[in-house]
């Protein structure tokens, strides 16, 4: 079975849209599409995956930088999410940028009209499982149309520390994590294939289960967001200080490696992802 894992309320789109105005507080939407342009997690398996030709859907698209990416690198892409103030507000940033208020279970697209599908921690949000949203997709995808889909992973860390009974199962439902079998099984019973699968997200998961690495990897995490966004400016400002910024850069080094170790990623990753098509 999937873990259930507690937290508050995450299926309606007043969580979304505070939680979205709270991250935006840390760092500006233009800021956080732009570094998107040069991610080496998700944009890789886009690429690889996503088909160049027909429209693709990001469903729950939140802030929609991966739209923004998209619709950058040619793709004929759209955005849709159920919390109307995320997306008044992403259109008064990028008012081209095609987002729309939209419902995943009930989208308005014709049978078959869609060659590609992203969803990207979304599905595990609802407690009645992902049958329903994982049916719908389906609906809309061509035969052979592909469906990249993110979800929490129930990794090998999370089933020891949940076998040892070491999660708070009280309070309100917030997410599932899943297991690739389960997931699979998941996407199988809708008339999918899986052809994919990647773990990604270590240092999260660190973060999340792990108490002694939350402080110093939350520190980590700021202070590398604040040195990429202008390594050249950390370079004039540090002229006299070549050392200490020496120090920085292997330490971004060290924990970029570790980012994308895939054995790491499988043994504590927080995010699982499968690719999937749809056989009709």
């Amino acid at each position: 079975m999937p873990l259930k894992m507690y937290h508050r309320k995450s299926d309606s789109p007043e969580f979304w849209e505070t939680h979205w105005k709270k991250f935006l507080k840390e760092v500006s939407l233009e800021e956080y599409c732009s570094a998107h342009m040069q991610n080496k997690t998700l944009l890789p398996i886009f690429e690889k995956h996503l088909p160049k030709e027909g429209k693709l859907i990001e469903g729950g698209c939140g802030i929609a930088p991966w739209v923004y990416v998209l619709q950058k690198k040619g793709y004929d892409i759209e955005g849709i999410d159920f919390a109307e103030d995320t997306i008044n507000f992403v259109k008064s940033k990028y008012p081209d940028l095609p987002v729309r208020v939209g419902n995943v279970f009930n989208l308005d697209y014709p049978n078959g009209s869609v060659r590609g599908y992203i969803s990207l921690g979304v599905i595990e949000h609802f407690e009645e499982g992902p049958q329903e949203i994982l049916k719908e997709i389906y609906r809309v995808l061509t035969n052979g149309g592909v469906l990249i889909c993110s979800v929490p992973y129930f990794n090998p860390l999370r089933r020891i520390k949940n076998k040892l009974g070491m999660y708070n199962h009280k309070g309100h439902f917030h997410q599932y994590a899943f297991t690739p079998r389960e997931l699979e099984d998941y996407l199988n019973k809708i008339g999918f294939e899986v052809v994919d699968v990647y773990y990604y997200g270590s240092i999260k998961g660190l973060k999340d289960e792990i108490i002694m690495f939350k402080l110093p990897l939350t520190f980590l995490g700021k202070k590398i967001v604040n040195i990429n966004r202008n390594i050249e400016g950390v370079r004039m400002k540090a002229q006299n200080t070549s050392i200490k910024t020496d120090l920085w850069r292997n330490i971004i080094w060290i924990l970029r490696r570790l980012y994308f170790s895939q054995t790491l990623c499988y043994s504590v990753g927080h995010m699982l992802m499968m690719v999937a098509r749809a056989k009709k």
